[in-house]
């Protein structure tokens, strides 16, 4: 609505009148008078003149004949004084879309104008479960194989430290993918401790053979599945002792990577309903636990959890020794020391008496 700015008219017929910005008034014969004394200003409008009736008659005719003229002749202004042109009502702007890529949801996302960017990532919405599937149909884009497994583990909230299994993360063909990145790195290593790979022909393939060693062989409790357990009902209800042992200890110490040999025994309770596994089982399933490079103290306990999801014993007793190279090679050279520690669960707890049995049937150390 047009607000009169008050006075009488003014000479030639012109009246004042305070308009909003951007608004145009029809009839200035429909104003309000504006009240007597002393005007206010308005600083947050605009001031438009309006003329006399005889005034807007010539006004319009000037404009039928301006827009009569062709679009290429420009028209005669009919009032040299400049008026106040109604602005347009704003239209509303489309949304501008812009696609955004988030490797943590693997999905696209669009911001609209005004939107933060990039958003804030949503706590409801998870990784695609079928990520391995799309990561095999994917052409190699230069991006290291181990950064992509490291991104999906972090995606997924999961650990993967040196004793951690990351096999449900790697796709297929990518472990060879991944012994390349290790012998291509293990080659600056050799560089770097200024070996001539070139022309000594012991080491030419030296990054090529530790790659494999790491990757396939000596740590691949990281990077393979769990060996497949058949489990059996225990049928003849067994319900006393069972000890396998010694069964052998190939591994490396997280700390320096050298290698930590040994035994290890372990004592079973078993129950009407408990498991049983073959005894070769045992065996694959410390193979399995020690093929990364581990914690004695952790290693153990890792391995006894194992067991007892597979058997569901009512006892369980593990006890490890090993030789531990970083401190037999190096350091200290000490080639006599052992380390020795067990786990004990169950009966083996309660029962002093089942404990003592456990530990005088395992073989001294010669």
């Amino acid at each position: 609505m047009a607000i009169n700015a008050g006075g009488p008219p003014r000479a030639g017929g012109e009246k004042a009148t305070l308009l909003p910005s951007g608004t145009a008034i029809d009839d200035p014969i429909r104003a309000h008078p504006p009240p007597k004394g002393k005007r206010k200003k308005a600083p947050c409008h605009t001031i438009s003149i309006m003329k006399s009736k005889s005034d807007l008659r010539l006004a319009a005719q000037g404009e039928e004949e301006k827009n009569s003229l062709p679009p290429s002749a420009p028209a005669e202004e009919s009032n040299p004084e400049p008026r106040a042109q109604a602005a347009p009502p704003p239209q509303p702007s489309a949304p501008v879309m812009r696609p955004r890529h988030d490797l943590r949801l693997f999905a696209t996302h669009h911001v609209e104008e005004g939107e933060s960017f990039p958003p804030p990532l949503d706590p409801a919405m998870k990784p695609a479960p079928d990520f391995l599937a799309a990561a095999a149909a994917s052409q190699d884009d230069g991006v290291p194989i181990s950064v992509k497994i490291r991104e999906r583990l972090r995606t997924a909230g999961r650990r993967f430290h040196a004793n951690d299994n990351i096999a449900d993360f790697i796709g297929p063909g990518e472990l060879d993918r991944l012994q390349d990145e290790v012998a291509d790195k293990m080659q600056r290593v050799l560089r770097s401790l200024v070996i001539d790979i070139e022309s000594d022909r012991n080491a030419a393939d030296t990054a090529r053979r530790v790659a494999r060693m790491y990757v396939k062989e000596v740590f691949g409790g990281r990077y393979t599945r769990p060996p497949a357990i058949t489990e059996f009902p225990n049928v003849r209800r067994l319900n006393e002792l069972i000890i396998v042992g010694p069964l052998a200890v190939r591994s490396a110490c997280s700390h320096h990577l050298c290698p930590v040999i040994g035994k290890l025994w372990v004592g079973v309770m078993p129950s009407e309903r408990s498991n049983v596994i073959g005894l070769s089982k045992y065996a694959r399933l410390a193979e399995w636990v020690m093929g990364r490079p581990q914690i004695q103290e952790e290693a153990v306990v890792q391995l006894a959890d194992l067991i007892e999801e597979k058997t569901h014993p009512v006892g369980l007793a593990v006890v490890m020794q090993t030789t531990h190279f970083c401190m037999a090679w190096r350091g200290v050279k000490d080639m006599d020391s052992r380390m020795i520690n067990s786990v004990m669960r169950g009966v083996f707890l309660k029962d002093t008496n089942l404990r003592r049995e456990f530990l005088s049937l395992i073989p001294r150390q010669q």
